[in-house]
């Protein structure tokens, strides 16, 4: 890793004024993160943009194929084109992601918030020149990335979690083995132990915070997505009458999330332990 900011990055500094809106899926794995992204990019003006503390990776180091099936999809490739990244600025920004989203990060140093920033912002541009969104939605789930967006740009933050009982049941039975290893009961206690306090650290730092668990998102759609929409500003009432009526979605263009993202239609059918 240089120490010097990435080249691109660099550039971008110069842009001081910004209009992007990012709204922040922060919490617990296996808790729902990304059919509720799905949920909440059904709305008019908004983009689920998937996991993006990979988005290096996933978009010019190790490319994924989106979840429109499209090995290459016309979106992200326009948004690669708009970043202009090459491979040696990728392999920067993702060593900059890494060292301050992840969960070392949350009572340690955050890196350079600076550079940080301006890669975020950069990024967050490229998506909404591309898209044309008015709200960017983030599923990394990491509680110190809330914490270093929180510093740099204006962002809302969900926090989603689930029981432990919850955790246990989809790690240990219906996991991903593509992207995601199964636990063991041990390993999802100590998980859940270790996460927990770091979400509840995270809360108190933020703020303005909305707490949402998958067990309300399962019980109560309809409210639970009213809640999503008054505090991201987004018309949900067209979601929310399609989950009443059971309607296939769209899943959209996710570069990471769990095996849902690879359907070419996602109907909400929660299930509880």
């Amino acid at each position: 890793m240089t120490t010097a900011a990435p080249q691109v990055c660099r550039r971008a500094r110069s842009g001081s004024g910004l209009a992007d809106r990012l709204l922040y899926i922060m919490g617990t794995s296996r808790s729902g993160s990304t059919a509720l992204q799905i949920l909440l990019s059904q709305a008019k003006g908004a983009f689920g943009a998937g996991e993006l503390t990979h988005i290096a990776d996933d978009l010019i180091l190790a490319p994924r194929t989106c979840s429109c099936g499209d090995p290459a999809c016309e979106l992200w490739a326009g948004v690669r084109q708009r970043l202009g990244w090459t491979r040696a600025t990728a392999r920067d920004v993702g060593e900059v992601f890494r060292q301050t989203d992840g969960h070392r990060a949350i009572l340690g140093s955050r890196g350079d918030l600076a550079t940080y920033g301006v890669c975020n912002r950069q990024l967050l541009r490229a998506i909404r020149a591309q898209t044309g969104a008015r709200v960017i939605i983030d599923g990394s789930k990491f509680a110190a990335r809330a914490l270093a967006l929180n510093q740099v740009l204006p962002v809302r933050v969900i926090c989603l979690t689930r029981s432990l009982r919850g955790l246990r049941r989809t790690w240990t039975r219906r996991v991903d083995p593509v992207e995601q290893q199964p636990k063991s009961t041990a390993q999802v206690v100590a998980y859940w132990a270790s996460v927990r306090p770091a979400l509840r650290f995270a809360r108190g730092q933020l703020g303005d915070v909305l707490p949402v668990s998958y067990e309300q998102l399962a019980t109560d759609p309809a409210t639970t997505l009213g809640a999503i929409g008054d505090f991201a500003d987004l018309d949900l009432a067209p979601v929310i009458k399609g989950i009443q009526q059971g309607t296939a979605f769209e899943v959209g263009h996710l570069l990471r999330g769990n095996r849902i993202r690879r359907q070419s239609t996602f109907t909400w059918l929660p299930t509880l332990p």
